[in-house]
């Protein structure tokens, strides 16, 4: 059973114990305000968290943020509820924590300032047993100042909020580690453990530490008991809100119990003791990223046999280990990162953390061949890190994008100086049991990290604060290989391009002399992993100079896609490397377009308005793959097919400009005005065989060997069927087509989720697209289509993939692009039957039901 809402008067008083965590997310009051506080509120209006109250407002060039933030601008939000105060809870105390609010937050009750939390990623909390009273009202103000970022931040409580419970004798949650010391007999199972699941790796066993801290409220120490039970959960979910097991796995999850063990503590009064249990868990399944197999363990503090508290904990027994030699090596098995940066929006949503939208990030993410992800450039919600555990996705969770130096005025170089340990503690405290995250990061791209005697300081004491929390992983940070100009002197030619490594050269040397190892050198020395930002040519020199050094491409672009990857392969020393980025985001507006015109481009990194989002993903906005999505895939010897693309007829053989994070600007279309009927068309087919066959309404038109995986040809556009034969091993390996479509006749409304949870938080995503005739999709004639939601729940999101658009999110309209849509529908308290209906002007309107259940099954 999961607990009702702060304020409810009918709690069993024999389930006391088990309120540990509350959801705190429904019935705020939000005022919104523009970047002038002073100035009228916007609105005013009852909100359900997670809420960005950013994403809907207005869009335009003049917005202070510029594309660094999409073109949105600022504002400020304060979030009220007022309750009453349960008899329940009068001799409890009471925390509410916050996993993110974007930013500056401050935290009043009953007109009493008690916290703020300035940095707008790290999860927090404050204790609010002093100032309760009979009635109260709770304040959160949120502020979005710009510029504060480069990419969106969106604003407002955008996260999990929750009230925790906790008795005269508590487990902080923050206080448990769950750590495998040693794994021994790492073998491969013919069956899972538990679960009777088919496949996995086990070992003969794993030496558990459990460490934990107990907090007395007392004037006396007392005398306890601290239970252990361990459950063999698998990748089941009882909370679907949190996307864990949990505060009740032994009601959850009884018949998968697979070890117990008892301590007695003295609990010294007004303070919190730290105690630990060794054990051994035998016959054990691992957690890797094909098997993410999950335990949770149960811990209660008892006092004279009654139960006082309880802490659910989450982990997952695995082998890690790094070295130069044989670079990453998951439970004895080396891998090679398949990764891919991300920033924390969900696109339409905003930055509304959503455990579907989350979820489904992931599966998409998953599906396309990525095994890792790196958190760009800061911590990410509680309820994404529980679900790459269960989908099996490593992290390098990452906490600054600055240290003391800015990158825009009012980024977190204000508050660095004060803040960094606290915020710091916060991600490696709240996240250290996740057996996903293999690596923490504590900056990208770090100025003062080159070449700087305060930066060599700085990064000594993160270093040193991260392994004092958590001394099983290693310690690294993203740096690119620009050099400090500055200490450079007079030699000050080389492009920006040169010290990217755009072109084939050493980044960091010139005139012979290797300027960039010399000043971070030292730096290097300090972390555990060398992250290098765009440097490629790099890995092997390194190797040489540094031959313990472990190496990781913490970003490349994608139009080199090849010569990364062939270097990670190349190099033992190189662990992988993650792509910028996996998925398109809000903000960086325009950094990977493709510009036709040279006096348009002019060298500029971002776009102008009406960029919205980089245009560099893998993944468009709405989750499609892009062009670079499918030849990734192949890269990495996931896809075995053939894939077609082509160039307008405009641009054939035309010369085209990028930044270095664009693809050549292709897409799946076959379908073009008359005018450009016989005009040469340059076409292109990804796919790893020998040659490919291009076929055009079933005449042979050409045979052509690829270069890196790309066959191109060009071919005269006519209406029809344009197909492409891969020839692997002097056979027919694979095929795709491209046909011309006809006119759009109606719109198709396709379902990803048939059924949602009345949570008041799970999501439907529907995709929407133009279909012909035949009932193929449209992919070149976009329309604006209007969006309406009957029923229990709310339209929470329409958007498209259009990375370059004017329209404001919120307005419930959208043009397609490309042929496409996606709508996104937000559940209700109340079981019942969400209607979605959509028109677009010329075709018939279309509808399509989503059941809103009041039950949830546990996975």
């Amino acid at each position: 059973m999961r607990p009702g809402p702060i304020g409810a008067s009918d709690i069993p008083a024999e389930q006391e114990r088990t309120m540990k965590k509350i959801s705190f997310l429904d019935g705020w009051m939000r005022e919104r305000f523009g970047p002038i506080a002073r100035t009228p509120a916007l609105d005013k209006k009852e909100v359900n968290l997670p809420d960005d109250f950013i994403v809907d407002t207005a869009r335009g060039p003049e917005a202070i943020g510029a594309a660094y933030t999409g073109y949105f601008g600022g504002g400020l939000a304060y979030y009220r509820k007022e309750f009453a105060l349960p008899e329940e809870w009068r001799e409890k105390n009471v925390f509410l924590y916050i996993d993110g609010a974007y930013m500056n937050s401050q935290v009043a009750l009953n007109e009493e300032y008690i916290g703020k939390n300035p940095y707008g990623y790290t999860p927090f909390f404050v204790e609010l047993t002093p100032w309760l009273s009979e009635r109260n009202r709770l304040e959160i103000a949120t502020r979005c100042c710009q510029p504060n970022s480069r990419w969106y931040s969106g604003g407002g409580l955008y996260r999990q909020a929750e009230i925790w419970l906790g008795d005269s004798l508590f487990i902080h949650p923050w206080s448990v580690q769950v750590t495998a010391e040693t794994v021994e007999g790492i073998k491969e199972t013919a069956e899972g453990i538990a679960d009777g699941t088919v496949g996995g790796t086990g070992a003969e066993k794993a030496r558990l530490r459990i460490s934990f801290g107990v907090t007395s409220r007392r004037t006396k120490n007392a005398r306890v008991s601290v239970r252990a039970r361990i459950y063999a959960i698998g990748t089941r979910v009882a909370d679907p809100v949190r996307q864990d097991c949990g505060q009740e796995p032994e009601k959850d999850f009884a018949d998968s119990l697979v070890r117990e063990c008892e301590i007695k503590m003295t609990a010294e009064a007004g303070r919190e003791t730290a105690e630990l249990m060794r054990l051994e868990l035998e016959n054990v399944r691992l957690w890797d990223t094909e098997d993410p197999f999950l335990y949770a363990v149960l811990l209660t503090v008892e006092e004279d046999g009654r139960e006082i508290d309880r802490h659910a904990q989450e982990f997952g027994v695995r082998s890690l280990s790094f070295d130069a030699k044989d670079g990453m090596r998951l439970n004895g098995k080396k891998r090679k990162l398949r990764g891919g940066c991300i920033h924390h929006d969900n696109a339409s949503l905003g930055a509304c953390a959503y455990p579907a939208a989350e979820r489904r990030k992931l599966e998409i993410l998953k599906s396309q061949g990525f095994n890792a992800v790196r958190t760009a450039h800061n911590p990410v919600s509680f309820t994404f890190l529980n679900l790459c555990d269960r989908l099996g996705m490593l992290v390098l969770e990452e906490a600054f994008d600055c240290w003391e130096r800015r990158k825009t005025e009012n980024d977190y170089h204000s508050f660095f100086a004060e803040w960094w340990e606290r915020d710091l503690s916060a991600m490696v405290l709240r996240d250290r049991n996740h057996p996903g995250i293999f690596a923490w990061s504590v900056g990208n791209e770090i100025p003062e990290f080159t070449g700087s005697m305060r930066g060599l300081a700085i990064v000594k004491s993160l270093a040193v604060c991260v392994r004092g929390l958590d001394a099983s992983r290693p310690v690294t940070l993203g740096q690119h290989g620009v050099l400090n100009r500055q200490l450079l002197g007079a030699k000050t030619d080389l492009t920006f391009e040169q010290l990217q490594a755009v072109v084939p050269e050493e980044p960091g040397v010139v005139d012979g002399v290797d300027y960039w190892d010399m000043w971070t050198e030292n730096g290097w020395e300090q972390l555990d992993l060398a992250g290098y930002n765009y440097i490629w040519p790099r890995y092997g020199t390194d190797g040489v100079k540094h031959p313990a050094r472990v190496i990781m491409g913490t970003e490349i672009h994608p139009s080199m896609l090849y010569d990364y990857w062939k270097a990670v392969l190349n190099n033992d020393n190189c662990i992988g490397d993650f792509v910028w980025s996996a998925m398109d985001y809000l903000g960086e507006a325009g950094t990977g377009r493709v510009e036709w015109d040279p006096a348009r481009f002019d060298k500029s990194f971002v776009g102008e308005f009406p960029w919205l989002s980089n245009s560099q993903g893998d993944i468009d906005l709405d989750g499609n793959i892009r062009p670079q999505g499918y030849y990734h895939k192949i890269l990495w010897g996931l896809d075995e097919g053939v894939h077609l693309f082509a160039r307008h007829p405009e641009h054939t053989d035309q010369e085209y400009w990028g930044t270095g994070w664009h693809w050549e600007d292709v897409s799946r279309e076959w379908t073009y005005d008359k005018e450009y009927l016989g005009s040469p068309v340059n076409v292109y087919a990804y796919g790893d065989c020998d040659e490919v066959e291009f076929y055009l309404n079933g005449r042979l038109l050409g045979t052509a060997a690829p270069e890196r995986f790309i066959t191109s040809i060009t071919l005269p556009w006519e209406p029809g069927i344009l197909e492409a034969h891969a020839i692997r091993d002097g056979k027919r390996c694979a095929q795709d087509r491209l046909e011309t479509t006809g006119k759009p006749v109606k719109l198709a409304l396709l379902a990803e989720q048939e059924r949602i949870g009345a949570d008041g938080l799970d999501l439907a995503f529907v995709r929407i697209e133009l279909r012909d005739e035949a009932g193929r999709t449209v992919t070149g004639d976009d329309r604006e289509v209007a969006v309406h939601v009957e029923g229990p729940g709310v339209l929470a999101g329409l958007g498209s993939g259009n990375p370059c658009t004017p329209e404001n999110y919120g307005t419930g309209r959208r043009m397609t692009w490309r042929g496409r849509a996606l709508a996104v529908l937000r559940a209700g308290k109340e079981p019942g039957t969400l209607c979605l209906k959509v028109s677009a002007e010329g075709l018939p309107e279309e509808s399509l039901t989503v059941e809103v259940s009041a039950v949830l099954a546990v996975e």
